[in-house]
């Protein structure tokens, strides 16, 4: 049984994989030493990786006790990789568009494939049929897009995420709504086609909890692999050279 810690800027996540399939995963606020100890008393852990973009010293007791009860592996000391990095600024590459980059080869090894990560922020990234990976695009995801509407101007609500099926919002709330989701979804789009002019033959794989608000409204046929981020991190961790 593998674990795989991914600790993000605002979620931090645990998951168990076995045989490469992921038996469970866990999202909180904060991964707490109880919850390891718990782990390792229901299971019996063969390794673990450790994904963090956070300060080092925040995470320490953490390390502390997985050092004492089984084989870590840092993200920053993996030496072996299915794809290569062409990133220009690899030192300010987050480990988890890194990580689903790395997963894609699971699923499009051999082909040109955007990867797509639906969160807190939309990420574009790109790897080409040689396995080469070359960066991709940030931008803000919806959450993001309804908070800074509300933030900066005067009247406008804080609206949470629901279904529309109508472009033209028919009140103010409807009118945000349209405007981030069907935003999102022509950013989208007009991001694949920008990508197809180039590469046509080009394999969508799209990931994210936010994913499943828009696979279904894209014109373009995508392939949904959720949890990629901890898939690609497994995969990290299986062909790591000890």
């Amino acid at each position: 049984m593998n674990l795989i810690i991914d600790i993000g800027n605002t979620k931090q996540k645990l998951a168990l994989v076995k045989n490469n399939s992921i038996i469970s995963i866990v999202s909180v606020p904060k991964i707490e030493k109880a919850m390891l100890e718990e782990i390792f008393l229901k299971h019996k852990i063969k390794k673990a990786i450790v994904s963090n973009v956070r300060k080092e010293n925040e995470i320490t007791d953490l390390l502390d006790f997985l050092l004492q009860h089984t084989k870590v592996v840092k993200f920053q000391s993996l030496t072996k990789f299915p794809i290569q990095n062409a990133y220009q600024t690899p030192d300010s590459l987050g480990t988890d568009r890194f990580a689903v980059a790395a997963g894609s080869q699971l699923y499009a090894k051999g082909s040109d494939v955007l990867v797509i990560q639906v969160g807190t922020c939309i990420t574009y990234e790109f790897i080409d049929k040689n396995s080469v990976y070359y960066g991709g695009a940030i931008s803000p995801g919806a959450f993001m897009r309804f908070e800074s509407m509300h933030r900066f101007t005067g009247k406008l609500p804080l609206v949470e995420y629901r279904e529309i099926s109508n472009i033209t919002g028919k009140n103010t709330e409807e009118s945000i709504l349209s405007g981030v989701l069907f935003g999102i979804v022509s950013e989208i789009d007009g991001n694949i086609e920008k990508y197809k002019k180039t590469y046509p033959d080009l394999r969508i794989i799209m990931t994210g909890g936010g994913a499943k608000y828009f696979d279904k409204l894209l014109k373009n046929e995508i392939f949904a692999v959720p949890n990629l981020v901890i898939i690609g991190l497994n995969y990290l961790l299986e062909i790591h050279e000890e």
